[in-house]
């Protein structure tokens, strides 16, 4: 979800300053895209690369069975197991590589950021 809240917030904000034509055309474009190819239209390649590996240790994770079993199995008592910390550890990481790449992608001036922030 966070995934595809940011990969709308990234394309709307790259279109803030466009003609409703050319936003329209922009925005059909980049949501014919999954949501981590937007963002890396949106940012650029370079740029993306530390959240992209961060989302692959998360798929990693949900594609292995074995791991995937192991944490549906914890309950909430559970917060310290190794492997559930490492994963929840990742997702916070994640979370500042998305943070970063909007802070640096549009400046703090930028609508959509007044516009999240306040």
């Amino acid at each position: 979800r966070k995934l595809l809240y940011a990969s709308g917030l990234f394309c709307v904000a790259l279109t803030a300053d466009m003609s409703k034509e050319k936003k329209v055309a922009r925005l059909e474009e980049l949501f014919d895209l999954c949501p981590l190819d937007r963002i890396v239209s949106v940012c650029g390649p370079a740029t993306t690369q530390r959240m992209l590996r961060c989302y692959d240790v998360f798929l990693d994770y949900i594609g292995d069975d074995k791991k995937r079993c192991h944490l549906e199995s914890l309950d909430m008592g559970d917060r310290d197991d190794p492997m559930f910390r490492r994963l929840k550890n990742e997702g916070h990481q994640f979370t500042l590589e998305l943070l970063k790449l909007f802070e640096t992608t549009f400046h703090s001036t930028h609508p959509i950021r007044r516009a999240i922030i306040y």
